[in-house]
């Protein structure tokens, strides 16, 4: 038992699995970070590098930026919470494929009905903004909504027209995000 100990500590403790070991706990530690501020990881990152943990470089925003953000963000997620249960005709919206219609109706941002051209408006935003907009991927097309939370799993929460044929709100998995922008 003890053999099987050493054997397992001595390959773990080799550099080349602990730099892959790093690297991944890197990856991890860039979207946790985001999520919470008690970050476990990082004892795990200490251990297998033996060295200390990289961050990323943060970009800091102005007092103003950030306020105006932060103002502009929420407003949005307030606009949207307010017609959670409308459906499209409630809403003066086509019956079909009406999310990106949804948008445009609260965000003022423009008239192409495609959810996809969501992804080009606006500013870059990244994983872990909140008051965003994301587009995710689906099966014949897209999908469009605002960001309002994560679940546990670090999915975004949407607000979106046409989530059930009404202005809902749902996780949608992250891996099918195909941007995120601040409009």
């Amino acid at each position: 038992m003890r053999r099987i100990f050493f054997l397992v500590f001595a390959l773990i403790m080799l550099p080349g699995i602990a730099e892959a070991r790093t690297h991944h706990h890197r990856k991890h530690l860039n979207y946790s970070e985001k999520l919470s501020t008690n970050n476990t990881s990082d004892f795990n990152i200490m251990f297998f590098s033996r060295s200390e943990p990289t961050r990323p470089v943060k970009r800091y925003m102005s007092r103003n930026e950030v306020a105006d953000t932060v103002n502009a963000n929420s407003s949005l997620i307030n606009r949207a919470r307010r017609y959670v249960g409308a459906n499209a005709r409630q809403l003066g919206l086509p019956r079909r494929l009406w999310c990106a219609d949804f948008m445009n109706m609260i965000t003022h941002s423009g008239s192409d009905r495609r959810a996809i051209s969501y992804a080009h408006r606006g500013s870059p935003a990244s994983y872990g903004c909140i008051g965003c907009v994301a587009v995710t991927s689906r099966k014949g097309g897209n999908h469009v909504g605002v960001v309002e939370n994560y679940d546990r799993r670090g999915n975004p929460v949407l607000i979106s027209g046409n989530h059930g044929h009404r202005v809902g709100i749902g996780a949608y998995a992250k891996y099918k995000v195909v941007a995120y922008r601040y409009i």
